[in-house]
């Protein structure tokens, strides 16, 4: 452990230093966080404006949500998304390669070592929505949801990635983010309804924001935190299993 800690001290040095060469870029990108945010809360003002509720949410309930999902998403896209995005050129160009010869996890590296400075911003004003519905949060049961959540999210886009393996070409990892990004920045169940088939086809996203936020808000009863804790493990654990098989099945683009 203290090698990784000491590997990720030195990646997040030198991508600090590289980002501040572009301080321009890295601004712009914090003014553009604010023009969604104040986007996503002029969309709930609408859709709130002759109701108190919908299906069962209330305007600040969906604020909750939308924050805990931006401090997810702040945080997978902070540490993994410029990653698992350019894993397919990885190993189309045989860069991977190098990456197999490091003495640390190829999944570490292939996950960790390229940070996004910007989406700062979008953590921040995750935490400022959660701030502004305020409820009464459980701040060890908040962080468990929140280190769940960023699990799921990271399982998914891991398993997405590792397709990459077996297919020759795959530039879908940006497309298929911005369509989860889309879908769970509001609760699952205002876009399924009462339709519990497709609930639980829907389930790897339902554990990433809509679950997480139910139980902090206390919607659900108490035993769904650890279905909860469970199903993100399960989740976890069969992502790394495929990107292991993927792996040994990869042959060098050299070769």
């Amino acid at each position: 452990m203290n090698k990784y800690f000491k590997v990720t001290l030195a990646i997040v040095k030198n991508n600090l230093i590289r980002e501040m060469e572009y301080r321009v870029n890295f601004f712009v990108w914090l003014f553009i966080q604010i023009l969604w945010v104040s986007l996503q809360i002029f969309i709930v003002q609408i859709l709130f404006q002759h109701t108190n509720n919908i299906l069962g949410w209330t305007k600040p309930e969906i604020f909750l949500l939308i924050g805990m999902f931006r401090i997810i998403r702040g945080i997978f896209d902070f540490f993994v998304y410029a990653n698992l995005t350019y894993l397919p050129e990885d190993i189309n160009s045989g860069n991977l390669d190098y990456t197999l010869t490091k003495p640390v996890s190829t999944l570490y590296l292939s996950s960790f070592r390229k940070h996004q400075y910007d989406q700062i911003g979008t953590f921040f004003s995750g935490i400022g929505f959660v701030v502004y519905a305020g409820p009464t949060v459980n701040i060890i049961v908040f962080g468990i949801l929140i280190l769940c959540g960023f699990l799921a999210f990271y399982s998914l886009i891991l398993m997405v990635s590792t397709l990459s393996f077996f297919l020759t070409k795959l530039r879908a990892i940006s497309s298929i983010h911005d369509i989860v990004n889309t879908i769970l920045r509001y609760p699952v169940d205002l876009l399924l309804g009462n339709r519990s088939g497709m609930n639980l086809l829907l389930l790897p996203l339902t554990i990433i924001a809509t679950i997480p936020a139910k139980i902090v808000l206390g919607k659900t009863s108490p035993t769904v935190l650890v279905v909860e804790i469970i199903s993100v493990i399960l989740f976890f654990l069969l992502a790394i299993c495929f990107w292991k098989y993927a792996l040994k099945r990869y042959s060098s683009a050299s070769s």
